[in-house]
């Protein structure tokens, strides 16, 4: 099942650049979804260009509807107050990470009716703390 479950990954994903996806075991791979994120956030906030990233601090991303940090089990939740402080682009880019993965897991259940842990984070070894915090169901952990 992992090559089925590999090459359903890759399909779902654009041919150009294809997705970096490492073999971690026989059933166990780890996904980088840097470049999804990118053109995720290119695509929600259009004011962000190459130019701004690299010549300017950017500032807090204005997002329209708050982050929606109950759909995914959240091991290190951003700590905000009553205020309604805007989340930072760490904030953002973990969502949209959790995003794809939640699409990622429904193809895979309804496609090979396989039942699937994952974990987002900014590093593998958080992310497979966070895979296994999990467990088996329908929600992504994010570090």
């Amino acid at each position: 099942m992992s090559r089925k479950t590999i090459q359903l990954v890759r399909d779902l994903f654009p041919a150009s650049p294809d997705p970096i996806i490492e073999r971690a075991s026989v059933d166990e791979f780890y996904l980088d979804l840097s470049t999804q994120v990118y053109r995720t956030l290119l695509d929600r906030f259009p004011d962000i260009t190459s130019d701004t990233i690299s010549t300017q601090k950017l500032p807090l991303p204005a997002v329209k509807n708050p982050l929606n940090w109950q759909m995914d089990r959240v091991m290190n939740p951003p700590e905000r107050g009553d205020h309604g402080e805007s989340p930072d682009w760490d904030d953002v880019a973990l969502s949209v990470g959790a995003d794809i993965v939640r699409n990622i897991r429904e193809h895979i259940k309804q496609r090979l009716r396989l039942t699937t842990s994952a974990g987002v984070s900014h590093n593998k070894l958080l992310a497979k703390v966070a895979s296994r915090a999990s467990g088996d169901d329908d929600n992504p952990a994010r570090v």
